[in-house]
């Protein structure tokens, strides 16, 4: 047997025998994490924008994700809303004003509605509503991004984002069921 098989059988066999240094090993989080965010419509996104957040540390379940997540999605509404606010009263262009009375709108009803009803079905374990919840506002940023045809959306940033975490929250919400 070459050298390089001996060693990768030695590792194999090290490994088999002490499953603790393999995945297991990774913090609890994480790997409820990696799963949760596998079975989600956005992984990668998932994975980086859970990870970027203080929160997850203490998460030790899917349902805990979807609420950070939830969160997630409610403060990025609540930025964009604020920019909406701001950019309105100086737009000129009556087509631009009126796709931002529109995204002022539906970033309003994410705020005040959709994010707070969803993370309070999720945590009652309400799982189809909260998934109903976060399916329309996903929908709706993408109705905000395509009332500017012909035209750069201020808000594609925000769109973009609430669009994927909305959806991972609602693929978590599924994954529950």
């Amino acid at each position: 047997m070459k050298p390089l098989s001996r060693m990768i059988s030695f590792i194999v066999l090290v490994l088999t025998i002490h499953p603790s240094l393999t995945h297991s090993s990774r913090p609890n989080n994480l790997v409820v994490v990696d799963q949760t965010c596998k079975r989600t419509s956005f992984p990668s996104f998932c994975a980086s924008a859970l990870l970027s957040d203080p929160r997850v540390s203490g998460a030790r379940s899917p349902q805990a994700l979807g609420l950070i997540m939830a969160s997630r999605v409610g403060s990025k509404a609540e930025s964009a809303l604020a920019k909406v606010k701001a950019l309105v009263p100086s737009t000129r262009d009556p087509r631009a004003k009126k796709a931002l009375s529109y995204c002022g709108d539906v970033y309003e009803a994410m705020v005040i509605g959709m994010v707070p009803a969803s993370k309070d079905s999720l945590a009652k374990g309400d799982y189809k509503f909260a998934q109903q919840y976060m399916t329309d506002a996903a929908n709706e940023v993408l109705a905000c991004e395509d009332g500017f045809r012909g035209s750069k959306s201020p808000l594609s940033g925000e769109n973009d984002f609430v669009h994927k975490a909305a959806s991972v929250v609602a693929s978590i919400a599924q994954s529950l069921l």
